[in-house]
């Protein structure tokens, strides 16, 4: 029997702490997180989401 070494990305946390409904819907999309990041990716999700974020957090910093 081999056992999958899980995640470090913080994923079963945001999973505990969500209400439960919730929390098992994200457990059902979970087997596609690979297929959604590079989806995610490849639409440029992450270009119009994560780099403002980006420059809110330098600008903060210094």
């Amino acid at each position: 029997m081999t056992r999958a070494l899980p995640t470090l990305d913080g994923s079963r946390v945001l999973m505990g702490l969500l209400p439960a409904q919730l929390s098992e819907q994200y457990a059902q999309l979970e087997r596609y997180g690979f297929i959604l990041l590079f989806a995610f990716i490849w639409l440029g999700v992450f270009d119009r989401v994560l780099w403002p974020l980006v420059g809110v957090v330098i600008r903060f910093i210094g």
